[in-house]
C-alpha cells in the first residue's frame, strides 16, 4: 500500500482574514493525512471524531437488506391521513417494521409511545402485522403483543437482530439477510 507523504513544514501555508475560514478544514485534513490518533490529554491539542447517528445507520442498513430480500419493500413510505402524516421505516406487502436503536430485553421495557406508534401505523396503513426491530444487545428479544380490540387488533412483534459475525463482508451481508428472513 502506498502512503501519502508530505513534508507539512515545507508547505508554508499562512492563514489571514481572507482564507481563515479554511483553517479548521486544513487542520483536520492534516490530522487525517498524518494518521493522528484523537487521544489527547492537553486542552491545547487538537483532535476530531466522526460521529454517526447510529439509529439512522441501523434503520438504513436494515432497510437496504429488506429491499434485497423482499421486492415489495418501501422505505420511509409516507402516508397522509387527514392532518396526520406517518412515515414508517420499512413497509412490505404484509408488514410494517420500525427499527429502534436501543437496548430492550423484554416487553416490560417497551415504551408506551412505541406501542402507540405501531398501533397507529397498523390501523392507518391497514396492516395487521407490525414489528419493532432492535439490534441484539445481551439477550435475544422475541416477543409478541396484541394491540387494540375487535377489528382494529394489531399484532406487534418485538424482535432483535444479531449483528455479530466473524467473516468476510459478503458472507456477513448474506448472513444478515438470512437472519432477517428468519424473523
Amino acid at each position: 500500500m502506498d502512503y501519502f507523504n508530505v513534508d507539512f513544514k515545507r508547505l508554508n501555508i499562512h492563514f489571514d482574514r481572507m482564507n481563515s475560514r479554511y483553517k479548521k478544514s486544513y487542520e483536520v485534513a492534516l490530522m487525517i493525512l498524518q494518521k493522528l490518533v484523537p487521544m489527547t490529554q492537553k486542552s491545547t491539542d487538537k483532535s476530531f471524531a466522526f460521529l454517526f447517528d447510529m439509529a439512522e445507520v441501523f434503520e438504513k442498513f436494515v432497510g437496504r437488506m429488506y429491499e434485497e430480500i423482499d421486492n415489495t419493500t418501501q422505505l420511509q413510505k409516507q402516508g397522509n391521513f387527514g392532518s396526520l402524516v406517518l412515515k414508517p421505516d420499512i413497509v412490505t406487502e404484509t408488514k410494517i417494521i420500525d427499527t429502534k436503536y436501543k437496548q430492550v430485553n423484554d416487553r416490560s421495557e417497551l415504551s408506551v409511545q412505541d406501542k402507540y406508534q405501531m398501533f397507529v401505523y397498523g390501523v392507518n396503513f391497514k396492516m395487521k402485522d407490525t414489528m419493532l426491530l432492535y439490534p441484539k444487545y445481551l439477550v435475544e428479544v422475541d416477543d409478541n403483543l396484541e394491540l387494540g380490540r375487535g377489528k382494529d387488533v394489531i399484532q406487534l412483534g418485538m424482535k432483535s437482530l444479531d449483528l455479530n459475525f466473524d467473516g468476510e463482508y459478503d458472507r456477513f451481508i448474506e448472513e444478515i439477510k438470512n437472519r432477517l428472513e428468519g424473523i
